[in-house]
């Protein structure tokens, strides 16, 4: 399908939806961005919904993450009254709908709302009234996952507003099979998640430098949030304390609004040294340096992103068995996979990684191999996501989304592999 001749000189632009300038989900829209902007086929504006009240604005390490060709804006600033803030963002989001009236290629491609159900589902409605194209980056089908176990009716609204999208993004096959039934297999395509390694940028950091040896082992747990698994891990502590068993943990990282009660029980554990709170970018290269092993007990969730950043510093992890871990963890090549919500099997795997302390760092090295994969660079990425823009806009014909991502998905699978068997060669 060729593009009609009054837009087709004209530049496809492209606006990363967010909740807050700050964050996880501000680090992958950082580099998503930045591949869209380096293909040359697009410019690339992140917006953020509303500021973090805790952290207004948008921090200069997070503001750093971004090429300079990328922007940033936020609809609705902190700072007044309820109705000042208010008001400012319904005023700054349909200017910014105005704006992406304007052009013929212009789209949407949201990665996570509010969590305020209606105003996520009134902003998609008004993309959809204004005929904007938009795309779904699926994180989390409902924002409720973040925080706990999603109600029907929280379900019912993710899909409602899955739905309003024209395409769906999902990171691994299972998700595409798990939504494909709810959203229909044309609507979906399957983009991996990409690596961490900006976060390698300074070379005086010396990411794979780890603790002296000798004393406890010392594990890395990020967030104090339940859906992390945080209270299985707490178990396990305490179990490995009783035993006296030669660990330590530190947990860093801020706390889900509704989790604040985990704070006691963080602080009650000998062997868990707690760090709540934001933890700035440049800072978290020294976490990962002391730390030997990141422990990644989620009970959900549907993206590898955590794995990713820990093997970006070259650490082996211990995760649960769920589905977008399962494709990128290894027994014994890269860390230990436990079943989601099991103390004691989490247990089990810190006592064997105490055994197996030796080879730790041959497991991160090729985790960071892992992460160094084709299937996982950014400007891969970038360029399959613009094919996927410039279907949804009708100016490429759209094969099945099967057929279209099946043959790169082989084609990065069979080098990730060599690659791995060579880093396995090479280190052991």
């Amino acid at each position: 399908m060729t593009a009609p001749s009054q837009s087709s000189h004209e530049a496809l632009r492209v606006y990363l939806i967010i909740d807050m300038p700050i964050g996880a989900y501000l680090h992958y829209c950082a580099q998503l961005a930045n591949g869209l902007a380096g293909t040359g086929r697009c410019e690339v504006r992140v917006v953020a919904l509303f500021d973090d009240r805790n952290k207004p604005g948008i921090p200069d390490d997070e503001r750093a993450l971004f090429d300079p060709r990328v922007g940033l804006e936020v609809l609705g600033p902190a700072g007044g009254s309820r109705v000042v803030r208010y008001w400012r963002f319904f005023r700054n989001l349909f200017r910014h709908v105005r704006e992406v009236r304007r052009g013929h290629r212009g789209v949407v491609h949201v990665h996570t709302g509010t969590g305020w159900p209606l105003l996520d589902t009134g902003v998609l409605l008004l993309y959809r009234l204004g005929g904007i194209r938009v795309v779904r980056t699926v994180h989390e089908l409902t924002a409720a996952e973040r925080i706990g176990v999603p109600t029907s009716t929280q379900l019912a609204v993710g899909i409602v507003q899955a739905r309003l999208a024209h395409r769906v993004i999902v990171h691994h096959e299972a998700e595409r099979a798990r939504l494909a039934p709810l959203l229909g297999e044309a609507k979906m395509s399957v983009i991996p998640h990409g690596n961490y390694l900006c976060f390698r940028s300074e070379p005086s950091l010396s990411p794979e430098a780890r603790p002296s040896p000798g004393g406890p082992l010392r594990l890395l747990f990020m967030g104090v949030k339940r859906h992390k698994g945080i209270e299985v891990f707490l178990w396990a502590m305490q179990s490995l304390h009783q035993e006296h068993a030669p660990v330590l943990a530190t947990v860093i990282g801020r706390v889900n609004t509704g989790d604040e009660d985990l704070l006691a029980l963080i602080r009650a554990l000998p062997n868990v040294r707690l760090e709540a709170g934001y933890i700035p970018n440049a800072a978290l290269g020294q976490y990962y340096r002391e730390s030997e092993l990141v422990v990644l007990p989620y009970i959900k969730g549907t993206t590898s992103g955590a794995v990713q950043l820990a093997y970006a510093f070259g650490r082996a992890v211990i995760a649960s068995d769920l589905p977008c871990f399962r494709e990128i963890v290894r027994t014994g090549e890269t860390g230990f996979v436990v079943p989601a919500g099991d103390a004691d099997a989490l247990t089990q795997a810190i006592r064997r990684a105490i055994e197996q302390r030796a080879s730790l760092s041959v497991m991160g090295a090729r985790a960071l191999a892992v992460a160094c994969a084709p299937e996982y660079a950014w400007d891969r990425i970038a360029t399959r996501t613009v094919d996927l823009y410039e279907q949804v806009l009708g100016y490429q014909s759209a094969p099945s989304p099967t057929a279209a991502d099946a043959p790169v998905a082989a084609e990065d699978q069979r080098r990730a592999r060599s690659e791995r068997a060579a880093s396995s060669t090479s280190t052991t």
